[in-house]
């Protein structure tokens, strides 16, 4: 598989979820993180120019929600694999088996910095004199709208997505009751709540949030289903 051709909000997607699911790592490809990034990066862009062109259309806030959810999406992955990562360093310790296999070339170095750290902790906390001693880590400050890019070392500081001028169209994760559309005109694919993806066309009569179905509404893309229509 070639994930530079394959990457894409739903592949990312199940990755997040198959990692989410179980114990064991997936078995990505050896470039995935390269092109994970790559991916972003060109997401990034697109919403620059979306929002350049025109800050206020359904094609500017799909993509930014999009940007916005894949990010999400990239860093939980990240997050489980390097937890995974950590509980085999701890099993290593022990005596345990290590399967490496599912681990991408990038993951395997890293591993290999990890076990050796571990090693090097157990020598120094193991007990001595009948008493072990445990350093304070140092706290750790995060910002609510910090999304760091993926990077499977420490991430660095990254800007976040351009913000339309002025009030902005609302943000489709936002809560809200459902509201019974019918779609007026064929949209672009673009991922909302919870991580869907969806890809709406004229005629379609869908249930979505309040707040996703005013940006369609507001768009004349859709119409409101009221009771008894």
């Amino acid at each position: 598989m070639a994930p530079t051709e394959e990457m894409g909000f739903k592949f990312i997607q199940q990755i997040q979820q198959k990692e989410s699911r179980g114990q064991n790592l997936t078995k990505l490809p050896a470039d995935f993180f390269g092109a994970l990034s790559e991916h972003i990066a060109r997401l990034r862009q697109l919403a620059r120019d979306e929002t350049a062109r025109d800050p206020m259309s359904t094609t500017a806030t799909l993509v930014q929600n999009e940007l916005k959810n894949t990010l999400r999406l990239a860093q939980d992955i990240v997050s489980l694999r390097l937890r995974k990562m950590a509980n085999r360093a701890v099993d290593a310790l022990e005596g345990g088996k290590v399967d490496l296999r599912s681990l991408t070339p990038g993951e395997k170095d890293l591993y290999e910095q990890l076990a050796r750290f571990m090693a090097a902790a157990k020598g120094q906390l193991a007990p001595k004199d009948g008493a072990i001693s445990i350093p304070a880590p140092p706290p750790v400050i995060v910002q609510p709208d910090d999304v760091p890019e993926p990077h499977m070392g420490a991430p660095p500081a990254t800007a976040a997505a351009p913000e339309p001028p002025g009030a902005g169209p609302p943000s489709a994760d936002a809560g809200g009751p459902d509201i019974l559309i019918h779609v007026l005109k064929d949209t672009p694919s673009f991922a909302g709540e919870g991580g869907r993806t969806y890809s709406l066309k004229k005629g379609d009569i869908v249930t979505l949030s309040q707040n996703l179905a005013d940006v369609l509404l507001s768009r004349g893309m859709a119409e409101e289903v009221k009771a008894g229509q």
